[in-house]
């Protein structure tokens, strides 16, 4: 049972998932940080771990190129609705700041979570789910700091 899970930690894309939202989520913060700074450091650590493991996956089934490809397409759309809708006001964030339109963290949790779901582990759900429900949570993330409203988490789920 052992070798078993070893074995699964070394080939996972599970593991720097997991050890990046221990590591923003273990990093030390100033008093003044508080709560949010906390969950805005983890989301964005589990934003980037998705695709990176999703990355790492692709690269070991030869797609690689494939995954980088999507990705520079996922930055170029969430980029250019963001920069393109100047001071729109869905382009407007809950707390007062600009570029809102799409959340890029959410369309990034989402790209990594899809691939690994759909190309890395199609055979294991439970897995499938567990990276789908992470970018779930990187999304609600996004409302509860006031980021990003509904609208704009939803629109970059979608483009992930």
């Amino acid at each position: 049972m052992t070798h078993r899970f070893g074995a699964f930690l070394r080939g996972s894309w599970l593991l720097p998932v997991v050890l990046a939202g221990l590591t923003a989520a273990l990093s030390p913060t100033s008093a003044a940080a508080g709560h949010l700074d906390r969950e805005e450091r983890i989301a964005t650590a589990v934003q980037l771990a998705l695709p990176l493991a999703a990355e790492v996956c692709a690269i070991r089934q030869d797609r690689g190129k494939d995954f980088l490809a999507a990705f520079a397409v996922e930055t170029a759309a969430v980029q250019g609705l963001k920069y393109g809708l100047g001071s729109a006001p869905i382009n407007q964030r809950p707390n007062g700041g600009s570029h809102g339109f799409p959340s890029g963290h959410s369309a990034l949790a989402m790209l990594g979570a899809t691939d690994l779901a759909r190309r890395c582990v199609p055979d294991r759900p439970v897995l499938g789910a567990l990276a789908y429900g992470t970018a779930l949570a990187v999304a609600a993330s996004r409302l509860h700091t006031r980021d990003h409203d509904g609208p704009q988490v939803l629109t970059g789920l979608a483009i992930g």
